[in-house]
């Protein structure tokens, strides 16, 4: 059955190219090559595939932060191309992207509340106590305790700090986030936690989610749909049951294989 709901970012033939290191003068390697892809609200997009395979430079063209070689990304209708310096960092309190490690992300000097409430005062014009709002929900939906709101992020666990990078992002109350492998760095029990507040978040504020993610139990328990690249392409793309249960591709037949007995992605809402 067509999905019906309204298409909210669309990538037609994306192509990145890069100098590759130690080729001949002139020689360029691909890091995308002529990637199209639709995204519709309220979906869980998952974009898996190996290292090296494109997932992390399609979520930085899907965000806008890098502009392809050629192709279009659309977001609601707009061509992130057309827009201006400030018109683009408008848009962008409604299309966030979570990077994959938030020590680097995070400004070490700054406290989890000012990093939370930053992009506030740069999108918004919102008063002291809409802001003071808007950050203690946001902490409230990553579980975050108001006594960490003075520490700063070395002071914090591994799993506080993705979890702030994400209150960061939510406080701006977005359509979508891209999310770049947010739970690889963090064991087992701790990657449930957060994946069930995305979960929570996302009923509660009708998001969408591109989640970019490398380990297939996780991708499989958390995405409805599942793209998989390989070498720069998209080589097969399917919802999530058909996927796991008749792949059709040999390279996701090859990734199946080799997860196959994994123990499998955690289990269980957090309550």
């Amino acid at each position: 059955m067509p999905d019906s709901r309204t298409v909210l970012l669309e990538a037609k033939d994306l192509s990145v190219a890069f100098r590759a290191r130690g080729g001949q003068r002139g020689e360029f390697k691909h890091a995308l090559k002529n990637v199209s892809l639709e995204v519709r609200r309220g979906e869980r997009v998952g974009v898996v595939g190996e290292s090296g395979s494109g997932k992390s430079t399609l979520g930085t063209v899907l965000a806008g932060l890098r502009r392809p070689d050629e192709g279009t990304v659309r977001f609601d209708g707009t061509d992130l191309a057309t827009l201006s310096s400030g018109a683009l960092r408008a848009l962008r309190s409604r299309l966030q992207i979570v990077l994959q490690d938030p020590s680097t992300s995070l400004n070490p000097r700054m406290s989890v509340e000012r990093i939370i409430r930053e992009g506030l005062d740069v999108h918004t014009r919102l008063s002291e106590a809409d802001i003071a709002q808007r950050v203690n929900s946001a902490m409230s939906s990553m579980r975050l305790p108001r006594l960490l709101a003075p520490k700063r992020p070395p002071q914090l666990s591994g799993g506080q700090r993705q979890r702030v990078a994400v209150a960061r992002s939510l406080v701006l109350r977005p359509d979508l986030v891209i999310l770049d492998e947010p739970v690889s760095a963090l064991d087992m029990s701790v990657q449930a936690q957060l994946l069930n507040l995305l979960l929570d978040v996302q009923e509660a504020a009708d998001l969408t989610y591109v989640f970019i993610v490398h380990d297939l139990r996780v991708a499989r328990w958390f995405c409805d749909r599942i793209l998989v690249m390989h070498e720069g392409e998209i080589v097969e793309a399917a919802d999530s049951e058909t996927f796991f249960e008749r792949p059709e591709h040999p390279y996701s037949i090859g990734l199946l294989a080799a997860v196959l007995n994994q123990p499998p992605a955690p289990k269980g809402r957090t309550q």
